[in-house]
């Protein structure tokens, strides 16, 4: 964390047991995830309608696990991962990567994290759809093969 960022630290610590090879001693030191969100909401404008596309979705990464986000078109998905990467700002909730909040933070104080939270964009248009059979799918295919 950069010097004079101004956000709170992770006051919940879980300690961990481990072996300290230095001293050759155990010791229990405070383990945090890498990444949590606690009860974030993410809301849309659409004329005189209100999309809510998060309602205080909650979750913890710990270091060197996998994670894939997995739903149907509309579910959420992409809104998550932006706000997960502060590329957009939940309306709601917290986001804390590393037991530093980052929810709150500007665009400035955010310059440390851009190089350490990377995404995978779906490719919508190569993604097949759960939904179709394998023969639809090409089917749709070689329509929109053939209209061009």
């Amino acid at each position: 964390m950069p010097p004079g960022m101004a956000s709170r630290t992770l006051d919940t610590w879980v300690l961990e047991l481990v072996w300290e090879l230095d001293s050759g001693f155990w010791s229990f030191v405070p383990r945090m995830s890498l990444i949590r969100l606690d009860k974030i909401s993410r809301r849309y404008q659409m004329g005189a309608e209100t999309i809510h596309a998060l309602r205080e979705v909650s979750l913890e990464i710990e270091r060197g696990e996998y994670v894939a986000i997995m739903g149907p078109s509309g579910s959420g998905k992409s809104t998550l991962a932006s706000c997960l990467a502060m590329l957009e700002k939940p309306d709601g909730g917290e986001i804390w990567f590393e037991g530093q909040e980052i929810s709150r933070c500007d665009a400035r104080e955010l310059v440390w994290l851009r190089p350490r939270i990377q995404m995978v964009f779906q490719d919508s248009a190569g993604a097949l759809n759960p939904f179709f059979s394998a023969k639809a799918t090409t089917e749709i295919f070689w329509v929109i093969l053939f209209s061009i």
